[in-house]
C-alpha cells in the first residue's frame, strides 16, 4: 500500500514497484515483476489454473531444440507473422489480437493498436457493447488491448459515447462483464486493459473482476491498474 502521488479519491496505490527496484524511486521500476492471484473464493481453483499454465509454458520452452530448428526458427516466425497478416486483411478467421475501445478514445486507441493488427478491426463501444459482442474472438485470440471504462466496486467495463457523433452518443453501456468470458480451452496469451481499476482484485472473486476472470479461463498475462 503505497501513497497515492496524484490528487485523486484514491488515499493509496496498490503497487508492487517496490519490488521491482534496488533504490527508494519505486516510480521508476527497473525490472518487472507479476504475481499469480488468488480471489476470495474457498476453492483455489484460480490458482492452481495459473500454475498448470505456468508449468505448460516453460514445458513448452524447456525441450531442448536440435541446432538445425534453432536457425530456421526466426524464419518460421517471421512466415508465421506474414501469414497472419495476410488472413487478417483477407478477412478469415484465425485473427492474431483484438481490440475494444470507448468511442470517446477512438482515435488514440487505433494508434496504440496498429501495433498489433488493422485498424478496420477494433470494435468499439457504443454501438457494440456486450450484447453484440463476440466472445468466441475475445477468448480465440492471442493478445487483447482494451481501453474502456472500469469502476472500483463493480465488476464490468463500459464504453462511452462520442459527442462529436450523434450515432455514439449513449452514455456509458456496459462493453464486457465476466460471464462473457466462458471457459472453452481457448484464452488470449495476453491482455492489455486501460481500465481505471481494471485488476483491482482486493477482496473480489471471478466473477467480481474481468481480469481474475481471464486468468481463471487460462490467460498467462494481464497488464492493468489496481
Amino acid at each position: 500500500r503505497l501513497p497515492n502521488p496524484t490528487d485523486d479519491s484514491d488515499d493509496e496505490i496498490y503497487s508492487d514497484n517496490p519490488y521491482s527496484t534496488l533504490d527508494s524511486n519505486y516510480f521508476v521500476p527497473e525490472w518487472i515483476t507479476g504475481r499469480l492471484p488468488g480471489d476470495t473464493s474457498p476453492d483455489a481453483g484460480i490458482l492452481l489454473e495459473q500454475i498448470r499454465e505456468a508449468i505448460k509454458y516453460h514445458n513448452k520452452y524447456s525441450v531442448l531444440v536440435p541446432w538445425w530448428e534453432r536457425i530456421i526458427f526466426p524464419f518460421d516466425i517471421l512466415l508465421s507473422n506474414l501469414w497472419g497478416i495476410i488472413q487478417s486483411k483477407a478477412g478469415k478467421p484465425g485473427c492474431n489480437s483484438i481490440g475494444y475501445t470507448a468511442a470517446i478514445w477512438r482515435r488514440s486507441s487505433i494508434a496504440v493498436y496498429r501495433a498489433l493488427g488493422e485498424a478496420s478491426s477494433l470494435m468499439v463501444s457504443p454501438p457494440i457493447n456486450f450484447e453484440k459482442i463476440d466472445t468466441q474472438k475475445v477468448t480465440g485470440t492471442n493478445y487483447g488491448y482494451y481501453n474502456l471504462h472500469g469502476v472500483q466496486d463493480g465488476p464490468n467495463w463500459y464504453g462511452q459515447g462520442d459527442c462529436s457523433n450523434e450515432a455514439s452518443m449513449q452514455d456509458y453501456p456496459v462493453a464486457l462483464r465476466p460471464e462473457d468470458l466462458r471457459k472453452n480451452g481457448r484464452a488470449p496469451q495476453a491482455v492489455f486493459t486501460e481500465a481505471c481499476y481494471g485488476m483491482n482484485i482486493i477482496n473480489k472473486n471471478v466473477e467480481d473482476a474481468i481480469s481474475l476472470k481471464f486468468l481463471s479461463i487460462g490467460t498467462n498475462v494481464i497488464v492493468g491498474s489496481t
